[in-house]
């Protein structure tokens, strides 16, 4: 058993140094594709190799057969066996057999925190780490790279001058603060360390930033929105306080084009009704006094 044993150690640190290495969030996909040609006839097969097991992953001959302990959640593509979604005892050492070739992959399955940021603003992905050495990535490439033995600091391309480290290394707080955030930074972010020349996983080892588009103005464009919602047959309290206020609105205005037009209307009915100026002979007659020369009926007919 010992010869085994130790031929297993060395195999996995063959496999950590010229095999293939995957790192990947808490319950993202994971795939292995075998690389080399498989001769008619022979066979291709994924194992797990963990410290104290070995399991059979899926064998392939005609078609890719999954063991019982994966068949829930591992397919099969073409060449490649997929983790449609990986557990963190998935992490481990796996071999992967194609005829007479023989691949290693190393497979790290870490948790991550996530970050939320709007377009413009300043972002903060957490990562702790005790040491002098921190490297942060996206996509397997690098972001900001800082030695605080030397001060040394190394950046991405499109993270200069945006990407910083936000304390100091005494307090083991390697956070990354991402300035001006874009919204093409959305993704995974890896936080490492470095001990004796190896990369070190930091706490939490991954961050998950979303990047959302820059806020418009606050100013509810009525109009516009109903539209929209019309279009959509979709209505929201929003919507429905807009039609409330144009309701509100158009009422008060009518109420007042109404009333004044009935003030008017009935000032001009009490005018047209009221006795006129009277004519000037008529006013003669009346301020003639009772004395006056002219002829009474009785001195007529005498």
């Amino acid at each position: 058993m010992a010869p085994l044993r130790y031929l297993f150690c060395l195999l996995y640190s063959v496999s950590s140094v010229f095999g293939e290495h995957q790192q990947v969030i808490l319950g993202d996909a994971a795939t292995f594709c075998a690389t080399g040609k498989r001769a008619k006839g022979e066979e291709a097969k994924l194992d797990y190799r963990g410290d104290h097991i070995t399991r059979p992953v899926a064998v392939r001959q005609d078609v890719w057969v999954l063991s019982d302990y994966y068949k829930d959640r591992v397919i099969s593509r073409n060449s490649c066996v997929v983790f449609n979604r990986t557990f963190y005892t998935d992490t481990g050492s796996y071999e992967l057999t194609c005829g007479k070739n023989i691949t290693f992959i190393q497979l790290d399955v870490v948790s991550a925190s996530e970050a939320s940021v709007t377009e413009g603003e300043t972002a903060t992905l957490k990562c702790y780490y005790i040491g002098q050495y921190v490297r942060w990535e996206r996509n397997e490439k690098l972001v900001l790279e800082l030695n605080c033995s030397s001060g040394e600091i190394r950046y991405g391309t499109g993270f200069e001058g945006r990407a910083s480290v936000s304390s100091d290394c005494k307090q083991g707080d390697f956070s990354l603060i991402l300035e001006k955030a874009e919204l093409k930074d959305r993704g995974d972010y890896f936080c490492y360390g470095q001990s004796n020349g190896e990369k070190e996983r930091g706490n939490p080892a991954a961050v998950r930033l979303t990047t959302n588009p820059e806020q418009t103005s606050p100013i509810l464009n009525t109009t516009q929105s109903l539209t929209e919602e019309k279009q959509t047959g979709t209505w929201t309290n929003e919507s429905v306080i807009a039609w409330l206020a144009v309701a509100i609105v158009v009422a008060l205005v009518v109420g007042i084009v109404v009333g004044i037009g009935l003030g008017w209307l009935l000032k001009s009915r009490c005018s047209s009704a009221s006795p006129g100026p009277r004519a000037r002979g008529d006013l003669d007659v009346a301020l003639r006094p009772l004395n006056s020369q002219s002829t009474s009926p009785a001195q007529a007919n005498g």
